[in-house]
């Protein structure tokens, strides 16, 4: 078991669930029919960048954008633009290294959530804890993937 900050724990073994929510945040290793952390994807990876909800990448896409590195943050459907736009601000500050800002297409069950290779987060209410548990996982987890691409 490893910690990330004073409230959030994960498991470095793929697969392995642990269930701790603490403030609306959930950490899992596992991924869902809705949050796919590996498997099966497209021929081709989705780009780094942030997309409109007209131009959001598929699923497959993303799986095949995580086997190389990246992390996908995603929003439900419906989120205020404002909140998208700090979202926006959160991937900028490292000028969108190696992420992806999208909406959701596959109806999870969390406001927010960031996707690596094996891992994900899921937050199901939106606070200024969200940015602090987004940038632990985007630390941990960019770069930890089978195939590095940059």
């Amino acid at each position: 078991m490893t910690v990330i900050g004073p409230q959030f724990r994960f498991s470095t073994q793929a697969h392995h669930v642990l269930r701790e929510k603490r403030g609306g945040l959930l950490w899992h290793c596992a991924g869902s029919p809705q949050l796919p952390t590996s498997g099966t994807h497209s021929p081709a990876a989705a780009a780094d960048g942030v997309y409109s909800p007209l131009e959001a990448p598929s699923a497959g896409q993303t799986v095949h954008a995580l086997e190389h590195g990246r992390v996908d943050i995603q929003y439900r459907p419906g989120l205020a633009r404002r909140d998208i736009a700090q979202l926006e601000a959160l991937v900028a500050e490292n000028d969108g290294y190696h992420q992806l800002l999208f909406q959701n297409q596959t109806k999870m069950p969390f406001v927010i959530a960031a996707t690596s290779w094996t891992q994900m987060l899921g937050c199901k209410t939106f606070s200024p804890k969200v940015f602090d548990a987004l940038r632990n996982f985007r630390e941990r987890y960019a770069d930890q993937a089978p195939e590095q691409v940059p």
